[in-house]
């Protein structure tokens, strides 16, 4: 590792990068419903469904993924996951109806539950135990202008 100091921010920016963005495409769909409901036609009703087929995909496959991704090489795996969420994410926003909206929606939690995991398990992997605690104290107050 390079510093130690700058490894470690760097990590952790990337998981909060990762986080940030899971978050982001998930409410998403929240924040443009009124959109999709007018456009696709489709019912208020349905937007709790298109919300939660992407939490469902991502736990899902997160929960698949422990069994499988320590095979593959962390870094390439992460860069999987989130080329997925970004095509799942294009998906989203060329679905024409109902369906092809929630099987976008499901493509896209397909990859963001193991891309989550995948970065919080780089940083466990590269910080050493006794550090993790401390530098994500001191990469808050950074970022909390302390």
């Amino acid at each position: 590792m390079k510093s130690s100091g700058s490894s470690e921010r760097l990590l952790f920016n990337l998981c909060g990068l990762v986080a940030f963005l899971s978050g982001i495409v998930f409410s998403m769909v929240g924040a443009l419903a009124p959109m999709f409901s007018s456009d696709l036609h489709i019912p208020t009703q349905s937007i709790g469904t298109i919300m939660g087929s992407y939490m469902l995909a991502s736990a899902t496959s997160g929960f698949i993924g422990t069994l499988y991704l320590d095979r593959f090489d962390r870094r390439k795996a992460l860069g999987v996951g989130l080329g997925g969420v970004v095509v799942g994410l294009a998906l989203t926003g060329l679905a024409p109806n109902l369906p092809l909206l929630i099987g976008a929606r499901i493509v896209s939690g397909i990859f963001a539950g193991p891309a989550n995991a995948l970065s919080i398990a780089i940083v466990i992997d590269n910080i050493p135990g006794e550090r993790r605690g401390a530098a994500t104290v001191e990469d808050s107050d950074r970022h909390a202008g302390h």
